[in-house]
């Protein structure tokens, strides 16, 4: 393949980390305003509908009519969006959307909005009946109200629909119990906190929050009955559109034309202010990945799979975010570089919904480019013979092109490749004996960059399958075969190393260049997305120019040189760590409707020489490197932790008895002081500076590397 056809592909090809929705600007978008009767808004909004269910069931990899099957997902990946936690809607109200089988699947097969606005209109009446039965309860909560051996389905993706809604009061009681519970947790929190710090005499006190858990809870009802009122059609129809697109893969979606004028979305939802990837999940804002050197990387505690209910400016009031729109808790965490904002935060690791709330300060910053450049650092280290040795070690946050520069002729464009071979020629030059890439969570990036990177290490040759519906081509390295560095190498990469991370992994395993590291599998990623816009399209259907917004629709998929996809199976590793993520709601197993793995014909490729002696040494690098681990004091307790997280993650119920969750709470945090000993070391250095964090991960590698280095000798 050419170098020219390889940027062309690189103009439709989305290697972002998955399940995240984009938002396009246009010239006219549909007139804003909370009518769902204004009969031009609703001929607006038909025809972005109707044009968009074209584009998805004709341009899909697997383009397919949409079938009353079909139809029947769609219909219930609709509800998740309106009532992801089953507590507005009922089994009856269901029953009697559905009850006319040919107009159900005809109004999802043709994008006809009237069932979609019908539901939605339900849910809001019953929300406000909701905030209505909150408001009257707390101001007259019971004595005993806290009391008692009642308990809580947190978990509510697979309970039951309630039957009528009669039966919605006794589940909306509970779950207001456990709101209130969780808030007042969080208050003795704090005061505990307040309390041990003035007996250790320090003066950053905790502050308290300014209302009580009562009053902050009545501000969430407030806010949750006002919210609902500013959707617009538009957002419904977002809503039902991406419904359907999720029926043929988690990565079709369509992109609303609504919009702030500053807020510049690249399909990955990439937060300026603080370095974070959003998403949203059953009311919450989640995090899906922190961006490699922006304030949340560099402040360590905010990490992927946490969720953020509330959001402070500077030294202002919490303002409650739980079912807040992702474009709006956006515009509350960004903002002028140098201030700051404050995020309430439920750690995934402490207990995620269920864990007790906590205050996470950060400095807006903008993520400069040189933060996720490659770096290299050589570590001096001593075999088990006492023989010193060097090992190079090469982290890789995501693989980074200017297309702009490369696109202009530019001969010394920016990109990841060129940075690992400037890193690599200056390892050759300090001797180095072994290489490790690390690639944990690295998301993607440029196709073009990770076939040269792999070229790097291998020569020239096949790198990455790609199919479409209609063909397969083989991506090469074309740079003559020039292999820049031959000696041992590791690739390390985990739950979050996904697409063009993947390919390389899988093309350096496909080889028999090095070994892979890491947790059981990468990410899953396979698939390659195109966007079509509507604008040009929107005259033909509606008469006039108005802004469609766009579809991002999967079109093909990857598949590494021996013939296996990267979708869904990832890459497993030759030698396997013990990870938080391994379980983890992460990996693209984990989400709705995704394509099968499969395979194709391998493509024609010779593995490299000393492959056969490599594959030899994985049994006895795999023995070597779990009786360390089984000895290794960090790894017993880190395992002892993702015991205690995973067993927190099974738990569906909770107690809605006050004393019995505080309890358990200082149980937990207990486990949770002694484990932050574990990736941190104690006390500072005789200089000042924080001493450097703790990478078990990394260290035995190190260990693996120095292995291989010995067994080839």
């Amino acid at each position: 393949m050419t170098k020219n056809r390889i940027f062309l592909l690189l103009l439709c090809v989305l290697l972002a980390i998955p399940g995240l929705s984009g938002i396009f600007a246009g010239t006219q978008a549909p007139q804003s305003g909370n009518s769902f009767t204004d009969r031009e808004k609703q001929k607006e909004l038909t025809g972005i509908s109707r044009l968009t269910v074209s584009c998805i069931t004709r341009l899909h990899y697997n383009a397919a009519p949409l079938d009353p099957k079909k139809a029947e997902m769609a219909f219930q990946e609709y509800l998740k969006f309106l009532d992801p936690m089953k507590v507005y809607l009922t089994q009856q109200d269901i029953d009697g959307f559905s009850k006319d089988p040919k107009a159900f699947v005809n109004s999802f097969a043709s994008g006809d909005l009237q069932l979609a606005v019908e539901m939605y209109q339900l849910v809001r009446q019953r929300q406000k009946e909701y905030c209505d039965y909150g408001e009257k309860l707390l101001q007259n909560l019971p004595a005993d109200f806290f009391a008692g051996n009642d308990t809580y389905r947190i978990d509510r993706k697979t309970a039951a629909w309630q039957s009528k809604p009669a039966d919605l009061l006794p589940l909306w009681e509970k779950r207001l119990k456990n709101e209130l519970i969780v808030l007042t947790l969080s208050d003795r929190a704090i005061e505990q906190e307040i309390e041990k710090k003035k007996e250790a005499k320090e003066k950053d006190l905790p502050e308290k929050p300014k209302k009580n858990a009562k009053e902050r809870l009545k501000q969430r009802l407030d806010y949750l009955r006002r919210i609902g009122d500013e959707m617009e059609p538009i957002d419904v129809a977002e809503m039902f559109l991406n419904s359907i697109a999720a029926v043929y893969d988690p990565h079709t979606s369509y992109l609303s034309p609504v919009t702030d004028e500053d807020f510049n979305i690249s399909m990955s939802l990439k937060l300026s202010g603080i370095g974070a990837v959003l998403t949203t999940e059953d009311d919450y804002t989640k995090i899906v990945e922190v961006m490699p050197g922006g304030p949340a990387d560099k402040d360590g505690r905010l990490q992927a799979g946490d969720r953020i209910i509330a959001v402070a400016q500077a030294d202002g009031e919490a303002e409650d975010i739980i079912g807040m729109p992702l474009q709006k808790v956006v515009r509350k965490i960004r903002g002028p570089v140098g201030t700051k904002v404050t995020l309430t935060v439920l750690q995934a690791k402490n207990g995620g919904v269920n864990s007790v709330p906590v205050k996470i300060t950060l400095t807006r910053a903008e993520v400069m480019v040189k933060d996720s450049e490659a770096k290299g650092e050589v570590r001096t280290v001593r075999d088990e013979n006492g023989n010193e040795q060097k090992l190079g070690v090469i982290s890789l946050p995501s693989f980074y092109l200017d297309f702009e520069a490369a696109s202009q002729g530019d001969p010394n464009y920016k990109c990841a490749s060129r940075d690992v071979r400037n890193i690599l020629l200056d390892f050759k030059k300090q001797g180095v004996d072994g290489v490790i890439l690390d690639l944990r969570s690295n998301g993607g990036g440029s196709l073009a960059d990770v076939v040269t990177l792999c070229g790097l290490f291998i020569g020239q040759g096949p790198m990455v399958q790609v199919r479409s519906r209609n063909s397969t081509e083989t991506l090469d390295d074309e740079d003559g075969g020039q292999v820049v560095y031959d000696k041992p190498m590791i690739v390390l990469v985990n739950r979050l190393s996904a697409s063009a991370s993947e390919i390389f992994a899988g093309a350096i395993r496909d080889y028999g260049r090095g070994i892979v590291v890491g947790d059981s599998k990468t990410h899953g990623k396979g698939t390659v997305q195109t966007v079509k816009h509507l604008d040009p399209m929107m005259p033909f259907m509606v008469g006039k120019k108005i802004k469609g917004g766009s579809v991002k629709i999967t079109i093909a998929k990857f598949y590494r040189v021996n013939g296996e996809s990267t979708q869904l199976k990832g890459v497993t590793p030759d030698v396997i760590f013990p990870s938080f993520f391994d379980v983890m709601d992460l990996g693209e197993d984990k989400l709705d409707n995704p394509l099968p793995w499969d395979t194709i014909v391998p493509a024609r490729f010779r593995k490299v020489n000393g492959a056969e002696a490599l594959e030899a040494m994985i049994p006895e690098l795999q023995k070597r490197s779990a009786a360390r681990v089984a000895e290794n004091k960090d790894f017993r307790m880190l395992n002892v932790d993702i015991a205690r997280f995973k067993k927190i993650q099974d738990q569906k119920d909770v107690s809605l008895n006050l004393e019995d969750r505080w309890i358990s709470y200082q149980d937990d945090k207990k486990v949770e002081e002694e484990q932050r000993k574990l990736f941190k070391l104690d006390g500072d250095s005789k200089d000042g500076k924080k001493k450097k964090e703790k990478d078990i991960y990394l260290e035995e590698c190190l260990n693996i590397l120095q292995d291989m280095i010995t067994l080839k000798k």
